[in-house]
C-alpha cells in the first residue's frame, strides 16, 4: 500500500491520513474541521457586532424617531366562495361551569352527543353561494310513466322540427322550462310524416317563427313548470294517432334538439352511441321503456324473471350448465356406463390418472 501511495505522489508525501481506511481517524478529522469552522464563524460574528456598536448610525437633524405601534390584525372574511359564519366559538372551561349545579363532567366518551364535525359538510345547506351552484339542464327526478314520457316526446319533437326548420343555430344554448302555455302551443301544431320519414309541421308560419324566440327569451316572471298527471297523459295519448312516432331522427339538428328537450323534460339521458341506433321517435320511446338490465343476476334467474321461455312446454330451466353426465343420468344410462368403466379399471370421471405431458418438462428445461 505504501509503495502504491509513493508511486501516485512522486513529488512528496501523499495528503490525508496515513491510513485512509481507518474509521476513527477519519471521523476525528471531520469533527475537528467542523469545530474549527464553527469557531471561525463565531469570531467573525463577534467582530461584526463590536464594529456595529462602536459606530452608531448618524441620525439626520430634526428627525423624530417614533416607536412602531403594535399592528392590529383585523378580522377579515377569507376570500372564498364558501359561505361561512366566520364566528369563533369556544366551549366553556370546567371552572366556568362549576357554578352550574346540573353540570356533571363526563368521565368517559361513550354516550356523549356528537356536535358538529366534518361528515356531510359539503352537502349541508348554506355551504355554497349562488355562483357555485351549477344549474342542471335535466330534470332531477326521472319520469318513468310511459304515457307522460310520450306526451313530453310529442312536445319535444314538435319544437325540434320547428327549430331545425326556422333557426337551426338556436338548438344550442339554454332553453326555458316548459309551461302550460308552451305545451298547449306545441299541441296546436300538427305533424305529418313524408315518404322518407321527415317530419313536417302543419300550422301557421307566423306561429312557427315565434317558437325559437320564445324558447330563448328571458322570462320576466318565472312561471311554474308544467305537471302532467298520468290520467291526463293517458287521455292525450288516446286522442292522437301513432303517425307522429314515425318521424325520423336522421337529421342531426332534429336529433340533437329532440334529445336535449326530452332530457330537460323527463330526465332520461341516452348516450350518443345508442342515440345513433334509434331511427325514429317510436324507437326512442321503446328504448326508454325497456326495464334496466339486471346486475349480477344469473342467466337462469334472468330468464325465469322474464317469463316467456318457462311458459313453453318443451323448455326446462337449469341453474347450472347441463353436462353429458346429466344427460345420461336423465335417461338412466349413467349407472351402466359407470359399471362398465369400473370393470375395465378405467376412471369414471377426471383425468388425474393420466401422466403429465412430457413437453412441459422440455419447456421448463427439466430432464
Amino acid at each position: 500500500r505504501d509503495r502504491v501511495r509513493k508511486a501516485l505522489w512522486k513529488g512528496g508525501d501523499a495528503p490525508g491520513p496515513e491510513d485512509p481506511y481507518a474509521v476513527e481517524d477519519s471521523q476525528l478529522s471531520k469533527q475537528e474541521q467542523i469545530e474549527a469552522d464553527i469557531a471561525e464563524a463565531n469570531a467573525q460574528l463577534a467582530e461584526f457586532e463590536a464594529q456595529s456598536k462602536a459606530q452608531p448610525k448618524a441620525q439626520p437633524k430634526n428627525r423624530v424617531i417614533r416607536t412602531p405601534r403594535p399592528r392590529k390584525f383585523l378580522k377579515r372574511r377569507p376570500n372564498s366562495k364558501l359561505r361561512t359564519s366566520f364566528k369563533l366559538t369556544t366551549a366553556p372551561t370546567e371552572r366556568e361551569l362549576e357554578d352550574m349545579k346540573e353540570y356533571e363532567p363526563a368521565m368517559e366518551g361513550g354516550g356523549l352527543e356528537t356536535v358538529g364535525g366534518m361528515e356531510g359538510w359539503w352537502e349541508r345547506n348554506g355551504r355554497w353561494g349562488k355562483e357555485s351552484q351549477l344549474p342542471s339542464l335535466a330534470r332531477k327526478k326521472v319520469i318513468k310513466n310511459k304515457d307522460i314520457c310520450e306526451v313530453f316526446a310529442r312536445v319535444a319533437i314538435t319544437e325540434a322540427l320547428i327549430v331545425a326548420r326556422v333557426d337551426p343555430a338556436s338548438a344550442a344554448g339554454k332553453w326555458n322550462q316548459l309551461t302550460a302555455k308552451d305545451m298547449r302551443r306545441a299541441f296546436a301544431f300538427g305533424i305529418k310524416v313524408s315518404e322518407d320519414g321527415t317530419g313536417v309541421i302543419l300550422g301557421g308560419e307566423r306561429n312557427q317563427q315565434s317558437v325559437p324566440m320564445k324558447l330563448h327569451k328571458p322570462q320576466e316572471v318565472v312561471e311554474p313548470k308544467v305537471n302532467v298527471s298520468p290520467e291526463e297523459a293517458k287521455k292525450l295519448v288516446k286522442s292522437w294517432d301513432s303517425e307522429w312516432k314515425k318521424v325520423s331522427l336522421r337529421d342531426a339538428v332534429v336529433n340533437f334538439a329532440f334529445n336535449k328537450r326530452f332530457n330537460q323534460l323527463t330526465g332520461h339521458s341516452i348516450h350518443d352511441g345508442k342515440l345513433v341506433q334509434l331511427k325514429t321517435v317510436g324507437n326512442f320511446l321503446e328504448d326508454i321503456a325497456k326495464p334496466p338490465k339486471p346486475v349480477n343476476v344469473k342467466v337462469a334467474e334472468a330468464v325465469q324473471q322474464e317469463g316467456s321461455l318457462p311458459a313453453l312446454a318443451n323448455v326446462s330451466l337449469h341453474e347450472r350448465r347441463v353436462t353429458p353426465i346429466d344427460k345420461e343420468t336423465a335417461v338412466g344410462r349413467w349407472k351402466v356406463i359407470t359399471k362398465e368403466l369400473e370393470k375395465r379399471s378405467l376412471p369414471v370421471t377426471g383425468h388425474e390418472h393420466l401422466p403429465k405431458p412430457v413437453q412441459r418438462k422440455w419447456i421448463l428445461g427439466q430432464v
